[in-house]
């Protein structure tokens, strides 16, 4: 028979595996729970970012735009009102091209810079808002991978309004559906924030992760793994 304190042994072991696998799954739980994320705040924060891109991507449209011109990747089109002719430059299609992939690249790259690299935009961060990947069971950034799947998910329905309505040459004119049912998708991705119990949008449930209050996330206990 083995000694009563083995026994004893025995059961604080199991007690502190029991113990520690509570706190993972707590730890796990808390990163899932963004009820107390209101959407108010990451609404705020939404615009807070758009402002800074768009700010910042204009004067780089213009600039560029103005260069490429420049240098000849231009079209010229007689236009004027009534019996008034005027000669209207303006960008060409692979100027277009051009500028629609720096759109592209800065919208993307903002949020997968500050998302991966930080953990929070200038728009969260002034919120007290943070992303988290509901697979980590530490605090930290979401790193490369799952931050340019959200950004992605989350930006190129906007993004695509380039190609869906007329307004460069690059329009597909997929017509009065497309025009429609785009804003719609980009507009439900972000509503289901404020719809769902655990506040996430459309990107944060296909990319599974979550916005905490920073706060919150710092009370994330560090779960060390198995045999440390």
């Amino acid at each position: 028979m083995r000694p009563s304190s083995d026994v004893a042994y025995d059961a604080d072991g199991e007690s502190a595996r029991s113990a520690g696998a509570s706190s993972h799954s707590a730890s796990v739980s808390s990163l899932s729970d963004g009820s107390a994320v209101r959407f108010a705040d990451r609404f705020t924060a939404w615009f807070i970012d758009a402002l800074i891109l768009f700010a910042a991507q204009w004067l780089l449209f213009i600039v560029l735009a103005r260069q490429l011109q420049a240098v000849g990747m231009q079209t010229v089109e007689n236009c004027g009102l009534a019996d008034v002719t005027l000669q209207c430059r303006g960008p060409s299609t692979g100027a277009w091209t051009v500028l629609f992939i720096m759109w592209i690249g800065l919208t993307i790259g903002y949020h997968v810079w500050f998302d991966g690299r930080i953990g929070a935009t200038p728009g969260k961060r002034f919120v007290g808002l943070r992303v988290r990947s509901n697979a980590a069971d530490t605090a930290g950034p979401l790193g490369f991978g799952a931050s340019v799947a959200r950004a992605c998910i989350r930006q190129l329905p906007w993004l695509s309004l380039v190609l869906v309505l007329d307004v460069s040459p690059l329009s597909l004119n997929v017509g009065s559906v497309g025009v429609v049912a785009v804003p719609l998708v980009a507009t439900f991705g972000l509503i289901m924030g404020a719809v769902l119990p655990s506040g996430s949008a459309a990107h944060d449930v296909i990319a599974g992760t979550t916005v905490v209050r920073a706060d919150h996330d710092s009370e994330l206990i560090d779960v060390p793994a198995a045999g440390d």
